[in-house]
């Protein structure tokens, strides 16, 4: 079953630009590694990041669906993370 988009803010960390979707009731974390929104924007800024996050949020939302379906996230004992990294957007 495809993710559903939330509407909460993304929040910035060392290693990824993060936000949430829902798998029916379910939260599930995605992560944007920094390297890919560095490689969108050529910037280093959380606030650059930020901005190419919400200029390509709608296709990140879409690969995030993808591998969630396809079964490409980590688990965790209250919890499921999908990792979006550079690969995974065409240049």
């Amino acid at each position: 079953m495809p993710l559903t988009p939330t509407t909460p803010d993304a929040i910035c960390d060392r290693d990824a630009v993060s936000f949430v979707m829902l798998d029916g009731d379910s939260f599930v974390r995605v992560d944007v590694h920094r390297a890919l929104l560095q490689r969108m924007t050529s910037r280093h800024s959380d606030l650059e990041h930020l901005a190419a996050f919400g200029a390509h949020r709608s296709a990140i939302e879409r690969i995030a669906s993808a591998k969630f379906d396809q079964g490409e996230f980590r688990s965790f004992a209250n919890s499921r993370v999908v990792h979006i990294v550079p690969s995974d957007l065409p240049h």
